[in-house]
């Protein structure tokens, strides 16, 4: 994402925790990707608040971001995905719809 951004000029940052918390920062050089708490964003269990603020890390685009680079949409459940596909049946791009219950909790 990095690469085609920076090839498309288009302004990009991530951040160490939710981009509309006080205390976040940001960052634009991927080798501050090591100021992610990883192990916040592998975290089911973020009760924690050094879990919950990490878990919250976010990448960020500026104006837009590009329908043809969504690789794969994630849903709860086969009643979600037939929902999704509905939705996008008429559209170009097709990306992969796959049930991924561990995505959420």
């Amino acid at each position: 994402m990095i690469s085609w951004a920076n090839k498309n000029q288009v302004r990009w940052a991530f951040s160490d925790g939710n981009a509309g918390a006080y205390l976040t920062n940001f960052y634009r050089n991927p080798d501050a990707l090591n100021q992610i708490n990883w192990g916040a964003i592998a975290a089911n269990d973020f009760r924690d608040s050094q879990i919950k603020e990490g878990k919250q890390a976010e990448f960020l685009i500026f104006d837009s971001f590009p329908w043809g680079l969504i690789e794969t949409i994630g849903t709860i459940d086969r009643t979600v995905a037939t929902k999704v596909q509905g939705n996008i049946a008429n559209l170009e791009h097709q990306p992969v719809i796959a049930v991924e219950p561990g995505w959420y909790f």
